[in-house]
């Protein structure tokens, strides 16, 4: 039994505007239908074809046989292709190179893993620091109580995690276009701070403002200063300045 409502839609084929009968209806002719039908059909075959030959391609890519280059060597290892070549040059894996094409046997890589070295848990970064200024220090005989930390961008988003960690280690710090992230208060103001950021920089100085003067209420000694007119880059480049030098040069640590 057909219906006497009308419900004025738009073809989704031809664009028309139509009276339909149903609110499922979706074309306003049998022929909008089977050629929308027809042009669903070929868009799923076109997408499994695709699927098909996207897979083709990464088979190619999967090593088959008992000899690989440093690439599919990657693949089969699960590593990125630099890794490969720098065990290479490290000789931990052995090769073969070819009229300037490098061959891997499958045989040298299964050998890597019969007697494989223990495994060593690397060092967290703070480790790695104080060992590295302690041997540094050591061997140049360097000032111990003049120890400045200095990074920009993302160097200078370490820096707030280094404070953090080591809030005794060094006896100033300069940072520059980074936001004041993932850092411990309490330890933070235990070092004077010379932070610089660009006028034009996408980080705006307001979203930095609430950090700095919870610093400035708990005590900390904080030199916050915008340079006009600088982006990004710009303000990373141009940070360290004679007046930003000469303040770091004032402190040491006691």
């Amino acid at each position: 039994m057909s219906s006497t409502i009308g419900i004025n839609k738009i073809c989704e084929w031809c664009g028309k505007e139509f009276i339909a009968h149903k609110c499922t209806t979706c074309y306003c002719s049998k022929r909008c239908s089977e050629h929308a039908y027809k042009s669903l059909r070929r868009e799923a075959h076109a997408k499994k074809e695709n699927l098909i030959t996207q897979e083709k391609k990464e088979d190619k890519k999967k090593p088959l046989g008992n000899y690989f280059t440093p690439r599919q060597c990657a693949v089969l290892l699960g590593i990125g292709k630099s890794s490969v070549y720098r065990c290479l040059a490290e000789g931990l894996i052995p090769c073969i190179r070819l009229k300037g094409k490098t061959l891997i046997s499958r045989a040298s890589i299964d050998k890597m893993f019969e007697n494989p070295p223990e495994y060593i848990k690397r060092e967290n970064i703070g480790a790695n620091i104080t060992s590295l200024l302690d041997t540094v220090i050591t061997r140049k005989n360097a000032n111990k109580s003049r120890i400045y930390l200095l990074g920009t961008s993302f160097g200078a988003q370490g820096g707030w995690c280094i404070l953090s960690q080591y809030p005794d280690l060094f006896a100033v710090a300069q940072l520059a276009s980074a936001a004041p992230k993932r850092y411990t208060l309490e330890n933070v103001v235990k070092t004077p701070i010379y932070f610089t950021l660009g006028g034009n920089d996408i980080d705006k100085a307001s979203k930095y403002e609430s950090d700095i003067k919870s610093i400035q209420d708990a005590g900390g000694e904080i030199v916050f200063t915008i340079l006009p007119g600088l982006n990004h880059q710009q303000a990373c480049d141009a940070a360290y300045t004679p007046e930003s030098v000469s303040w770091l040069t004032k402190h040491k640590n006691k």
